[in-house]
């Protein structure tokens, strides 16, 4: 059934799930998902109909990814993000779905289904129901907490949970409801429980593997100072987010952003950026300042953002990463760091952080390391973290 190019990792998912109209591939970057769900796709006979969702960044590097796997039906590659901005989109791809006998739907990337309340999401569930055969495919399952699991889930079949948000928030979640009016408008976790018995449940349904190179990971931090003019700006926006509620002013997270934003070009950045940069260096950015000031002082480097370039790229032709801004979210930075330690990869890989001397970055370092975002962690630490900003 399955091609001699298969490793062991991938041999082994295609084992698991080929009798099964669903399943989900949770394999880390770069060991492999598009070829190992190609032969998948291929296990299924008299597919008409075949839906490959992914992240629209990535829509060309998958379809030519897809030509190298011998895929043996043509794929309707569609953009995850246009089914929930474009209306167009979604009903052109409802009507192929409808019109379909055995149609089959490939969501790659599939934490991108994950808020229940989106209308992105709400559309993919819509989608998923009009087909038999579903397939998600995701490096990293949870990037904020075991919720993330539902909707995914849910995407495949309701038959695996069998349970409404609210009962899988009471089975698996200790939270605190927040109330107005006594309705609860809002519910915040505080931990998990029965964790065993949800990966018992979702465990016939999911093959997932890490990626084992035989190179090192290396990490290293480069520190600098903002300037006095930069500094007094951020204090001052400082002591204006001290004066704001945390979770009901919605200025407060605009804010934050003005802080990081404010010294995202600072001088002191630049002059440790020179002293890293090699040919097969990948540099990171949030902002658009950041990136054309890069590429001004820089010409040939590789300057990428985190939403356009952390998924789906196939970059181990570089092994270094430098991370000139640095961001909140951990599942941008885990899949930034899987463009060049993938397969494929002959060097060992290194990642940089150039980091500031204020409070801000110490509490982006700690979002990554704790694998949450910065809503949470505020929930969690309350105003305290302001004054150590």
């Amino acid at each position: 059934m399955q091609p001699r190019t298969l490793n062991d990792d991938q041999a082994d998912a295609v084992r698991k799930l080929h009798e099964l109209k669903v399943g989900a591939l949770f394999m880390e970057c770069g060991t492999g998902k598009t070829q190992t769900a190609s032969v998948l796709v291929n296990s299924v006979e008299g597919v008409d109909y075949l839906l490959w969702l992914c992240p629209c960044q990535t829509k060309d590097n998958l379809g030519r990814e897809i030509a190298r796997c011998g895929l043996r039906y043509k794929p309707d590659i569609v953009g995850i993000e246009s089914i929930g901005q474009s209306e167009r989109i979604y009903m052109e791809v409802m009507r192929k779905l409808q019109a379909a006998r055995h149609p089959f739907i490939v969501c790659d990337e599939s934490i991108k289904i994950k808020n229940l309340y989106a209308v992105r999401t709400r559309r993919l569930l819509t989608l998923s129901k009009m087909s038999e055969y579903k397939l998600i495919l995701n490096g990293t399952p949870l990037t904020k907490g075991i919720t993330d699991i539902y909707a995914q889930m849910e995407f495949l079949s309701p038959k695996i949970l069998d349970m409404r948000y609210s009962e899988f928030l009471d089975t698996f979640c200790y939270y605190h409801a927040i109330k107005r009016f006594k309705r609860v408008v809002k519910r915040v976790i505080v931990g998990y429980a029965n964790v065993d018995y949800l990966l018992s449940i979702i465990r016939p349904y999911v093959y997932q593997c890490s990626l084992n190179l035989p190179l090192e990971k290396q990490y290293g931090d480069r520190c600098y100072s903002l300037t006095d003019e930069e500094m007094a700006a951020y204090e001052h926006l400082k002591e204006r987010l001290l004066t704001l509620d945390v979770f009901r002013d919605t200025h407060f997270f605009g804010i934050i952003q003005r802080m990081h934003h404010l010294y995202c070009c600072s001088e002191g950045k630049f002059e440790l950026l020179e002293k890293l940069l090699t040919p097969k260096t990948i540099i990171y950015c949030k902002f658009l300042k950041s990136k054309r000031e890069i590429e001004r002082r820089f010409p040939g480097a590789l300057v990428l953002t985190y939403g356009k370039g952390a998924f789906g790229l196939n970059l181990q032709s570089y092994n270094r990463i430098v991370y000139f801004d640095k961001t909140f979210d951990y599942a941008f930075r885990e899949q930034s760091e899987a463009r060049i330690y993938r397969t494929g990869q002959q060097e060992d890989c290194s990642y940089f952080d150039l980091s500031g001397n204020v409070g801000l970055e110490y509490l982006m370092d700690e979002c990554i390391r704790k694998k949450t975002n910065l809503i949470s962690y505020f929930k969690t630490h309350g105003n305290e973290t302001i004054k150590k900003l």
